[in-house]
Parts: structure tokens; C-alpha cells; sequence
């Protein structure tokens, strides 16, 4: 699989979080440990959006990989601290902040993968 590709699909995947924050943010923040804090997964939403369209349409992705890493290290961080603190649900939290990490890792990847065709 090409790795222009896999990063439309994490663009098409980051705007489909988007649909998800803004017709059940309650719901949806209640399954990532944020509890009923609806302003934050709708903004988190807005923001995937911004970044998920750059991904699936740009021709050059680089620039949006590295917005989209950089949002994925964001999401551990802010998960993993609040899971710390006891802001968040402990499990849930934590389970968010590790998919984050996988997922910036395969981001890494696919921006060296870009990058080298360059």
C-alpha cells in the first residue's frame, strides 16, 4: 500500500472524528475518559477537521503530517495527564493517550516515507 494512501485515510479518519464530536460529543467524550466535557471533544473535533481535510486533499502532506503528529502527541499528553491528575477516567484516558502514541509513530513513518520521495 502506498503511503500516500495510508494518509488520505488517516485524513478521511481524522474528519470522520469530526462528525462524531459534533453529533455526539457527550457520548464520545464519556468513551475517551473526558467525561461530559463537550466543549473540549468539539473542539478537538474542529481541529481534526482543519487537519483531516489538509491530509486527504494536499498534494504535498508533509506539512499536515506533521500538524497531525503534533495533535496526536497533544492528545497523549492532555489524556495522559488528566488520567494522572484524576480529571479524566483513569482507563479510558490512558487507553486514548497509548492509541495516540501508536498513531504517532505510523505518522512518523509516512512523513519519512514522504519526505524520502522528495
Amino acid at each position: 500500500m502506498r503511503a500516500t494512501t495510508v494518509v488520505r485515510a488517516i485524513g478521511w479518519g481524522s474528519m470522520g472524528f469530526t462528525v462524531a464530536s459534533l453529533v455526539a460529543p457527550r457520548a464520545l467524550g464519556r468513551a475517551m475518559g473526558l467525561g461530559d466535557r463537550t466543549r473540549l471533544v468539539r473542539a478537538l473535533g474542529a481541529r481534526d477537521l482543519v487537519v483531516g481535510a489538509g491530509l486527504a486533499g494536499a498534494d504535498d502532506p508533509a506539512p499536515w503530517l506533521r500538524a497531525r503528529l503534533a495533535c496526536e502527541l497533544f492528545d497523549a499528553v492532555l489524556h495522559a495527564g488528566g488520567a494522572a491528575s484524576g480529571a479524566f477516567h483513569r482507563k479510558r484516558a490512558l487507553t486514548v493517550a497509548a492509541g495516540a502514541l501508536a498513531l504517532a509513530g505510523l505518522e512518523h513513518a509516512l512523513l519519512d516515507a514522504t519526505e524520502a520521495r522528495r
